[in-house]
């Protein structure tokens, strides 16, 4: 017997969340997690599509004390994204995805 998939389908039906991405969003403060929510909302539309290709992009949250994010998916095309992991990652890390041009600001300038 096959298992189904275990994530949720978002109600505005442009991308899905898998139970890990929730989950981990409940380990935050809520205000990181809304915001972290925001961000990812405001790029969903500029992420790149790739076959079977797991990506990531980072972001930040900012505040007296900047969080750094990185959240995993998967964007095929033909198919909405589907958002499955997110990990707090350090100052370096973000850094690092800036100069790769792998962050959710990279993401939303690539498209202008």
């Amino acid at each position: 017997m096959e298992l189904e998939p275990k994530y949720i389908r978002a109600y505005n039906e442009k991308y899905e969340v898998d139970s890990v991405f929730i989950e981990k969003l409940h380990m935050y403060p809520v205000a990181i997690s809304l915001n972290i929510i925001d961000q990812v909302k405001s790029v969903v539309d500029h992420l790149p599509k790739k076959e079977e290709y797991m990506q990531l992009v980072s972001g930040v949250v900012k505040g007296d004390k900047p969080f750094f994010f990185q959240v995993m998916y998967l964007n095929e095309p033909e198919y909405m994204p589907i958002f499955t992991d997110i990990e707090e990652i350090d100052v370096d890390e973000y850094l690092d995805e800036i100069n790769n041009k792998k962050t959710i600001t990279w993401s939303r300038q690539d498209t202008k």
